[in-house]
C-alpha cells in the first residue's frame, strides 16, 4: 500500500531534482530516501524519474503521478487541519484583510455576534487597497477578505473561493477651484498637468502597474484614501474616491465630479468574500463567513 510518506518523497524529489536535497529537506538520509522511491516504483510498477543525469527529472509518468500525488497530499492535509482545529477548539485570532474602499459600518453587526459569541477571540482586522487583501489570503496571511480587485486577478488563483457580498462605487472628482481653471472641460486630457492622486497596491499582483491613468499624466502617490482625500479637497490633484468617502462634499459642492466625455466619472465595482480553498476555516471564521455571507448589502 502506498504511504503518505512516500508521497511526500516523491513531492521533494521532484521539487529539489537530487536525492541529496530532497533528503535535507525531509530530515532523512540519503539511503533512506533512495530506498523509498524505489519501493514506490515498484509498487506501482513505473519509472518516475530518468537517472541518466546529474539531475533528476520526472518521466512522463512520473509527472501524471506527481500531480495525482500532490492532490492527495493537499486532501490530507485538509484532514490533519480539520482535525486540529477539532482539538483546539475555537481560534485565539482571526485576521480579517479589507478592502478600504469598502464602507465598514454594515460589518459591525457582525462583530458585535463576534464579541459576544467568542468573547476569547481576537479579531485583526487590516486595511488594503487593490489587491493587498487578496495576497493576504492567497498566502495565508488572512483567514478572510473583502476585496475589489478585478476579477481576473481572482480567476487567475485557483486556491481562491470568492462569493459577491456588495457592490462599490469609485468617483472621479476635483475641487470647483480646479475645475474652474479648465472651463469648458471637455476632456480629461485637459488635466494631463494636474496631479493624479493615485493610491498605492499594498499587493504586489499588479506590479505598480496602476488603471485609469493617461499617457504623460503627473502622478502623485499616497498609502490611504485618507490622504489621498486631503489632497484632492485641497485642490492639490483629482481623482477617484469612494462614494461613501465624499458623499456629503458631493452633496454641498466642495467637490465636483469630474464629467468630460472621453472618461466616465464614476465606476461601480462588486466586493467579493473570499477565502483559501487549501485551508479549513476555524469555527469563528467560519461563523464569520457565513454572517458576512447573509448581510443584505
Amino acid at each position: 500500500m502506498i504511504t503518505i510518506e512516500q508521497l511526500k518523497v516523491l513531492k521533494a524529489i521532484a521539487e529539489e531534482k537530487s536525492l541529496r536535497a530532497a533528503a535535507s529537506k525531509l530530515n532523512k538520509t540519503q539511503p533512506a530516501l533512495s530506498h523509498s522511491l524505489k519501493q514506490l516504483e515498484t509498487q506501482l510498477g513505473l519509472e518516475l524519474f530518468t537517472r541518466d543525469s546529474y539531475r533528476l527529472s520526472l518521466t512522463n509518468a512520473g509527472k501524471t503521478a506527481l500531480q495525482m500525488a500532490l492532490k492527495a497530499l493537499r486532501e490530507v492535509s485538509l484532514i490533519e487541519q480539520y482535525a486540529n482545529h477539532l482539538n483546539l477548539g475555537n481560534e485565539a485570532k482571526v485576521i480579517i484583510a479589507i478592502e478600504a474602499a469598502f464602507p465598514i459600518e454594515p460589518l459591525f453587526p457582525v462583530f458585535e455576534q463576534i464579541k459576544n459569541q467568542f468573547p476569547s477571540t481576537q479579531l485583526s482586522l487590516t486595511q488594503e487597497y487593490v489587491t493587498g487583501a487578496l495576497q493576504l489570503v492567497a498566502e495565508g496571511k488572512a483567514q478572510l477578505a473583502v476585496t475589489g480587485a478585478p476579477i481576473d486577478y481572482l480567476a487567475k488563483s485557483s486556491e481562491l473561493f470568492s462569493k459577491q457580498i456588495a457592490e462599490g462605487e469609485l468617483i472621479n472628482v476635483a475641487t470647483p477651484q480646479m475645475l474652474e481653471r479648465y472651463q469648458p472641460l471637455d476632456s480629461i486630457e485637459a488635466l494631463v498637468n494636474e496631479n493624479q492622486i493615485i493610491v498605492k497596491d499594498t499587493g504586489k499582483i499588479t506590479q505598480d502597474n496602476y488603471f485609469n491613468t493617461q499617457t504623460g499624466q503627473k502622478r502623485w502617490y499616497v498609502n490611504s484614501f485618507e490622504a489621498k482625500h486631503k489632497l484632492i479637497s485641497h485642490s492639490l490633484g483629482w481623482g477617484m474616491l469612494p462614494e461613501h468617502f465624499i458623499s456629503n462634499q458631493l452633496a454641498s459642492g466642495a467637490l465636483q465630479k469630474i464629467r468630460v466625455a472621453d472618461k466616465k466619472c464614476s465606476s461601480t465595482f462588486p466586493f467579493y468574500l473570499i477565502k483559501n480553498k487549501s485551508k479549513i476555516l476555524g469555527p469563528v471564521a467560519t461563523e464569520i463567513w457565513n454572517a458576512f455571507s447573509e448581510l443584505k448589502l
